[in-house]
């Protein structure tokens, strides 16, 4: 499986003065994902849960060879064949999902040395790049 690491691109209108922040891809990497079911939604099937606010929560387990730092977003989760394999149903171009990275931990072997990073995801309040 392959993803895509998004970055803050921050510039500057030199027209307007406007600051201009844009996410955009900075790299792919080789992973395997999979998603998580919780049990603390009053569904667990789909991660809704009925509160004081409606929460829908979509998660993604990653392991990779390299750290994520929580100040990245990652999309376009995709298999070797190239096609998006996770995307959201509520976007209205049905595009890949963006995720924000909550944290990256290393997974260490019985020497010591680190086999594989595991990244936690959560879906994006924000569907766009901008």
């Amino acid at each position: 499986m392959l993803v895509d690491i998004m970055e803050l691109n921050i510039s500057q209108n030199y027209q307007t003065g406007e600051i201009v922040r844009e996410w955009v891809v900075a790299e792919t990497i080789q992973c395997f994902a999979r998603t998580i079911i919780t049990a603390d939604a009053a569904n667990t099937d789909t991660g809704k849960a009925f509160s004081k606010t409606f929460k829908e929560k979509q998660s993604i387990k990653l392991k990779s060879g390299s750290k994520i730092s929580a100040r990245k977003k990652v999309t376009n989760v995709r298999n070797a064949k190239d096609q998006v394999v996770l995307f959201s149903e509520n976007k209205i171009d049905d595009g890949p999902t963006i995720y924000d990275v909550e944290s990256s931990i290393p997974v260490f072997d019985a020497f010591g040395s680190i086999v594989y990073y595991e990244t936690l995801l959560y879906r994006s309040d924000v569907q766009s790049g901008n």
